[in-house]
């Protein structure tokens, strides 16, 4: 059971890298975007286009509901 813990542990520390990674790139992208706007590429353009339509599927809702997610989650791992 020790091994298994371990191991979900190293593929969680995995996987959150990973997604910071993914987040580093698209952060990248968008201020490339911004420093040469349209003529940064046919690929930076449809990437910053797919992050403007997230952000505006994203309702008051969605984002109330996350920040309660997030602080139940900081909530729990304080009272530990």
């Amino acid at each position: 059971m020790e091994q298994f813990k371990e191991y979900a542990a190293r593929l969680q520390a995995l996987l959150l890298r990973f997604s910071e990674l993914g987040a580093v790139f698209v952060f990248a992208v968008i201020i490339v975007y911004l420093l040469l706007g349209d003529a940064a590429g046919p690929y930076v353009v449809s990437v910053v286009d797919n992050v403007a339509n997230f952000v505006k599927m994203v309702t008051p809702a969605a984002f109330v509901a996350v920040a309660v997610i997030l602080a139940l989650v900081a909530y729990i791992r304080k009272t530990r």
